[in-house]
């Protein structure tokens, strides 16, 4: 009896990271609630006392994800720090975690594409506009003592984002043409912690 109190006490737990896994291999539509209930080991009737729709699972699995990428990233993007110390501290971070959660942004282009007003309402749900733009006054700032216009600090961030994000987006594309094993591309990954920061500084020193 022991075993199954724990087991009712740990179901919504359970749930959530069996939920995480469906979303982000499936997305919101390839996402079924009785595959997210047979990989956390209960039954559909439970699933649903629970979360009663996969709308809201998928918001809360979304806030969730979206939560822990922004506390990565916060540290390197508060304090008073030169702007070339903040870039390599959010190269640093913003790969690390695409490499815990590789499918992330793939997952997020999809779900972006397919369901715009889902991701905005969980997006407000967490203050994620105001956070980003928070974020966004900051990196402009920083930019700003570089001298250059607000063409180029826009051209500046998407280039960031673009060289951090898509050799993880793309690894299984870029292992196959390459013949890259696990091991290489991690260790690929981990050197452009610090070549992303260093090509960026240059392109606007």
């Amino acid at each position: 009896m022991v075993k199954d109190r724990k087991d009712v006490e740990n179901a919504e737990q359970r749930i959530f990271d069996a939920a995480v896994g469906v979303f982000l291999e499936k997305g919101y539509d390839g996402a079924r609630m009785q595959e997210i209930a047979e990989r956390a080991g209960i039954n559909k009737a439970l699933l649903h006392y629970y979360y009663r729709s996969k709308e809201r699972l998928f918001k809360q699995v979304f806030v969730s994800l979206l939560s822990g990428m922004i506390s990565n990233l916060s540290n390197a993007l508060e304090g008073s720090m030169s702007f070339e110390e903040k870039l390599y501290i959010f190269s640093r971070e913003y790969i690390g975690f695409l490499q815990h959660n590789p499918q992330m942004p793939i997952f997020l282009l999809n779900e972006i594409r397919l369901h715009p007003q889902l991701l905005a309402e969980a997006a407000r749900e967490m203050n994620l506009p105001q956070i980003l733009k928070m974020y966004r006054d900051e990196i402009f700032h920083a930019l700003g003592n570089k001298n250059l216009d607000d063409m180029q600090q826009l051209h500046s961030i998407v280039n960031i984002i673009s060289l951090l994000v898509f050799p993880v987006a793309a690894q299984p594309v870029i292992q196959m043409i390459f013949n890259i094993d696990n091991d290489t591309y991690s260790r690929f990954l981990n050197e452009r912690k610090t070549i992303v920061p260093n090509a960026v500084l240059q392109i606007i020193e």
